[in-house]
């Protein structure tokens, strides 16, 4: 199955658009699980510090109908610098590096932000109360959401 970097298949490549990207020429079968699926790779990629994650470490396979799918993860680094960045932009605070900052665009993964955060490795990853030290600061789940994920 032929593949692309997502570097060459979109102009301005942040996070959201490769989203984005995916909904216009993805498999309409399999939207939302490749919706989802890119969030977790997000979340996951901040919460080791993989600051390295640019967009030609994200592969879509080309299908015969020329629709894409995300390729398997692949070049997953944690980096432990602490820079409080990714190399792509995540969400309405640019590249920042943070859970608030995902979860402002959860929109774009067809996740309300309650969802968002019952996503896996959000859910999983996170001690009780939601509080994540990320990028040597402590950051709580329901800053900007306004929702505290203990009551729902």
């Amino acid at each position: 199955m032929p593949a692309l970097s997502a570097h060459a298949a979109a102009v301005e490549l942040s996070y959201p658009n490769l989203a984005q990207l995916l909904r216009r020429r993805g498999d309409v079968e399999i939207h939302r699980s490749q919706m989802h699926e890119l969030f977790r790779r997000l979340v996951f990629n901040i919460l080791i510090d993989n600051t390295d994650n640019h967009e030609k470490n994200h592969v879509l396979l080309v299908g015969q109908a020329q629709q894409y799918v995300l390729a398997p993860a692949f070049d997953v680094l944690p980096m432990a610098h602490s820079l409080g960045y990714q190399a792509m932009a995540v969400g309405e605070r640019g590249t920042e590096s943070s859970i608030e900052n995902v979860l402002s665009a959860a929109g774009q993964y067809w996740l309300a932000p309650a969802a968002a955060m019952r996503q896996k490795p959000v859910a999983n990853l996170l001690p009780p109360g939601n509080r994540c030290s990320c990028h040597g600061r402590e950051q709580v789940m329901s800053v900007r959401t306004g929702i505290d994920s203990r009551t729902g």
